[in-house]
């Protein structure tokens, strides 16, 4: 299997079929899609942020 980055516009109607059409092929197992590792850090960051584990940034140098 080989490993690609790519970015799609997904606010075009091609961009919205290539879309469609890897995640049916993800379902079927000729595709895995991956998050990348970024995403899920900074999801997390937010979350930390929400919840008052961590200050934001603009907070710490006052």
């Amino acid at each position: 299997m080989e490993t690609m980055t790519i970015k799609i516009n997904t606010r075009s109607n091609k961009g919205k079929q290539l879309v469609n059409l890897i995640t049916e092929m993800e379902k079927e197992g000729s595709a895995k899609i991956e998050k990348s590792s970024l995403y899920k850090d900074v999801q997390q960051g937010v979350r930390d942020m929400k919840a008052g584990r961590v200050k934001p940034i603009s907070e710490l140098f006052k």
